[in-house]
């Protein structure tokens, strides 16, 4: 057993002691819980068309876990030996856990958030169980915000080595290749500014989502979080600066393939990796300075932020979002930096002057001496 195991028994036999009640038969009891995560892992990237760094994660919350749940060695333990024989006792437990793991613990209320989530998601969505446990609210985060400006000096950067690099080669196909390299590297980048697509998102556009937004300037983005959601969330609208970019990356496209369900975006004529796409963010980090937090995640929170302070109509940025719910939104992504707050206030500070909202009517303002004034 251990210890954070050992810790957590001893905890949950303060608050309660439990019988054992009548055996009741469920998917999997026998199977062990190294099978049970490997299926839940291959359901993860199968069904839900997850990444496979989510995935990772996902693997060591589970093993994290069961951790607590298991005397003893965890890959020699069954589902049984978790559950045991009342789902409803086994609820109460998942419960305990999180309130132990919040009070008693030194661990952070959004690892907690993170770990119950992966935890329903396997006990509810994948074994289909009627158990479940309430996900604690995620604390707001700071980040340094990814402006407009940070993004356009890395597509320079981009620009100009690929130029540099064209300069130096003698070869035909050598520049065909770069030239690919050069259009794929940018395309990611410019979807990122333009849509607020997650790293999936980007790997699961297909041919046909990037035509019909040639026609319709609406791009469906495809992930199971957007699958899940009403249909106007799903898609975003893109400006026509970057249905001409697409119409550009086109001519540079490294695959004959231009069926409907094939890959929009391709990297050595295969869909380009979410693995691909988060190195690219950092592979010129020696060569530029940005922010600390410039990935794709981050590009797509701050530009919802400067969204929010910038559109009259905060669903607009609700939408392009893609998330139904503004919670977690508001709370991580709405957050307004030092350059945000200030020009908020000038703006505050230049507007017209509102009569009785906190300043003197002009009519009485000319009656007044200002020299006639005096300060202690």
């Amino acid at each position: 057993m251990t210890m954070d195991n050992l810790r957590f028994q001893e905890y949950l036999h303060k608050k309660k002691s439990f019988k054992c009640g009548q055996k009741r038969y469920m998917a999997y009891t026998d199977k062990s819980i190294r099978d049970l995560v490997d299926l839940f892992l291959e359901y993860r990237i199968v069904v839900e068309k997850c990444a496979k760094s989510t995935v990772d994660g996902d693997k060591r919350k589970l093993r994290r876990l069961f951790g607590f749940l298991v005397d003893g060695d965890v890959d020699d333990a069954t589902l049984f030996d978790v559950i045991g024989d009342d789902p409803e006792r086994f609820q109460d437990t998942l419960s305990e856990l999180k309130q132990y793991l919040l009070r008693e613990t030194e661990y952070s209320q959004n690892y907690v958030s993170g770990l119950m989530t992966v935890t329903n998601v396997f006990f509810k969505r994948f074994l289909q169980m009627d158990v479940g446990v309430a996900i604690p609210a995620k604390t707001a985060t700071s980040f340094e915000r990814v402006k407009i400006g940070d993004i356009d000096t890395f597509l320079n950067h981009i620009n100009k080595k690929y130029s540099f690099k064209l300069g130096l080669s003698d070869s035909d196909e050598e520049k065909q290749g770069l030239r690919r390299n050069w259009a794929v590297e940018r395309f990611i980048v410019l979807t990122m500014k333009y849509t607020w697509a997650r790293s999936i998102e980007i790997r699961n556009m297909l041919v046909k989502d990037a035509l019909q937004m040639e026609k319709t300037g609406v791009l469906l983005l495809r992930s199971h979080k957007r699958e899940n959601n009403p249909k106007e969330y799903q898609s975003v609208v893109v400006p026509e600066a970057f249905v001409r970019e697409w119409q550009l990356y086109k001519e540079f496209r490294d695959s004959s393939d231009w069926s409907d369900d094939a890959p929009a975006i391709t990297r050595h004529q295969e869909p380009v990796k979410t693995r691909f796409i988060r190195y690219l963010m950092h592979k010129y980090d020696k060569e530029l300075v940005l922010p600390k937090d410039f990935t794709c995640h981050n590009i797509r929170r701050s530009m919802h932020t400067l969204a929010r302070h910038v559109f009259h109509n905060p669903k607009v940025a609700q939408l392009q979002l893609g998330d139904v719910s503004s919670k977690i939104a508001d709370t991580h992504y709405n957050i307004p930096d030092v350059s945000l707050i200030r020009s908020e206030l000038d703006r505050l500070y230049q507007s017209d002057h509102i009569p009785g909202e906190n300043c003197i009517p002009s009519e009485i303002t000319k009656n007044i001496q200002w020299e006639d004034m005096s300060y202690a």
